[in-house]
């Protein structure tokens, strides 16, 4: 892969961005149209793609120039192929790691930073993607009741996850500023996408059971952290000996909205999926169910 040497240019990089690809730039050793390259794609990540997005590709190039020893400029097919054989180990996120580096190469081929893209004819198996597991209703009761031993505000909490379906950094991130008479407006979604969970009459009992303990805090989960959402709902599961996680409970609140006749267009917009397709698994949960109801006729 020979290099084109970029115009003179000024680049204007935020604190993010800065930050994420200074690790790659140390693996890389650049020289100075080398850092200029990575300098640019950082900042073009940054401006166009969520955080956690942004952070993974740059660990993708990170980890790809600790692997191959050699400037970016000097990298070719043969060194990405042999590290996405060899590293990650799984098949998920090998796809996201060649899907950074392609971004990274077909950046400097779109700006004429380079002449040809190493990973164009570079191919993973695509993932297995495992089927979502919802829970019974009575799963989802003992949930509830394990967290609520340990204290109200848990129980609350893992509510409000399965009546909204929403990710764990999205519940971290809810403000009671988001919180209006016509429903919950999730700002934080994935990919910067924003929806509106509608009211009902027990999600606004359980806002105000969440808001008797955080309501003096901006936040409606009191800026407890990702993390610490998460490890309520695996200590709730660990007490009830129902197997359950925070993405467990957005699949329930797909699988239930489906079961009961709610169009597949209306619960992917509620779940703030890009893709119609992602939402379609689901469909495949709620067969035994159906099938069970014909058969009871």
């Amino acid at each position: 892969m020979a290099l084109v040497r970029e115009p003179k240019q000024t680049l204007r990089f935020g604190p993010d961005a800065a930050m994420a690809h200074r690790a790659v730039l140390h693996a890389l050793k650049p020289a100075p149209d080398s850092l200029a390259i990575i300098g640019a794609w950082a900042a073009w990540l940054e401006a166009s793609y969520a955080p956690a997005t942004v952070e993974t590709y740059l660990q993708a190039v990170d980890h790809l120039a600790r692997h191959a020893r050699k400037p970016l400029v000097e990298l070719d097919e043969a060194d990405v192929a042999s590290f996405i054989a060899r590293y990650p180990a799984r098949a998920a996120v090998r796809a996201t790691y060649l899907h950074g580096i392609r971004s990274l190469f077909r950046f400097c081929v779109r700006h004429g930073y380079v002449s040809s893209d190493p990973t164009a004819d570079i191919r993973t198996p695509a993932p297995r993607t495992p089927q979502p597991r919802a829970l019974s209703a009575e799963e989802l009761r003992r949930v509830i009741e394990a967290a609520g031993e340990v204290s109200p505000l848990r129980a609350a909490g893992i509510t409000l996850l399965y009546l909204t379906g929403m990710r764990r950094a999205e519940a971290a991130a809810l403000s009671w500023s988001d919180v209006g008479g016509d429903g919950i407006r999730i700002r934080s979604g994935k990919g910067g996408r924003e929806r509106v969970i509608p009211m009902t009459e027990r999600l606004e009992a359980v806002l105000e059971e969440m808001r008797a303990y955080t309501g003096r805090t901006s936040y409606v989960y009191g800026g407890r952290t990702a993390g610490t959402i998460y490890a309520w709902v695996r200590e709730a599961s660990e007490r009830s000996g129902i197997a359950c996680h925070p993405h467990v409970l957005r699949a329930t609140f797909a699988t239930r909205m489906l079961e009961r006749g709610a169009r597949i267009h209306t619960v992917s917009q509620l779940l703030g999926h890009r893709s119609i397709q992602t939402t379609m698994r689901y469909l495949a949960v709620t067969e035994p169910d159906r099938l069970a109801a014909v058969r009871s006729l």
